[in-house]
């Protein structure tokens, strides 16, 4: 769906792929990770088909479609789902059903996966969300992990992990720094906070306590969601959002 950003009216919906989650940018096209396995025609029965949507913000409509795997699946899921431009390219996380993953590259100039970043040689698993810039690429291993993975755009290699004191939710740049939410696990509030890293050294900085507004069914604990903008670090989680005023 498309929102005008001044009204907040819905003013477009734009089919995609089976449970679109994660979503970016580049000049004139939007993209879309369609996290769960294609439809057969028959009405129901995956086809183990994952592909990421282009749109057109211009025309409002689907333009194309990436293909990024095929593999036979019980229930057609996981596939594409954290996702980020940056680089020149599209980034997205592919957990997959078994293994520790994989992220995947796009070039928006050929609508092609350009490399697949296999995580098998790390200690991490790809869980969860992405961001980078032409520099490095940062992506979270949730799903109990604790780590925090760099990736080199320029040779498409895994060059550092950084262990988070938390399970790592969600990633994002900011004031010079690299923002992590990480969850202590099993309702432990007292582990949960915003990781700040240098990206220089790839070393966590500094460490902020935030307050729990809710215990998830899961049994993790807020903060989950992430961003940067008007002059703050912004997280949300439970039911609530919470701002922070980097120093």
């Amino acid at each position: 769906m498309r929102l005008d950003a001044q009204t907040l009216q819905l003013i477009a919906r734009i089919r995609v792929g089976h449970s679109p989650e994660g979503i970016a940018f580049t000049p004139g096209a939007v993209w879309i990770a369609n996290h769960r396995s294609e439809v057969g025609a028959n009405g129901g029965e995956v086809t183990g088909r994952f592909d990421v949507s282009r749109l057109d913000p211009a025309s409002n409509s689907e333009t194309g479609r990436v293909p990024v795997e095929d593999r036979p699946l019980s229930n057609g899921c996981c596939g594409p789902q954290g996702m980020t431009a940056a680089a020149g390219s599209v980034w997205i996380t592919d957990p997959q059903e078994s293994g520790t993953g994989l992220v995947l590259r796009i070039d928006p100039a050929t609508n092609s996966v350009t490399a697949r970043i296999p995580f098998a040689k790390t200690q991490a698993t790809v869980c969860g969300d992405l961001a980078g810039d032409d520099a490095a690429l940062w992506v979270v291993s949730g799903c109990n992990g604790r780590l925090l993975v760099r990736i080199d755009p320029r040779t498409n290699q895994v060059v550092k992990q950084i262990t988070l004191g938390a399970i790592a939710q969600d990633v994002a740049l900011g004031f010079g720094s690299v923002w992590v939410t990480a969850n202590g696990p099993f309702g432990n509030a007292a582990l949960s906070g915003l990781n700040r890293i240098n990206p220089a050294t790839s070393k966590v900085v500094a460490w902020t306590h935030l307050p729990t507004p809710q215990v998830l069914e899961s049994g993790d604990t807020a903060p989950l969601a992430l961003a940067v903008g008007a002059g703050s670090i912004w997280v949300g989680g439970g039911n609530k959002v919470l701002r922070v005023t980097p120093r």
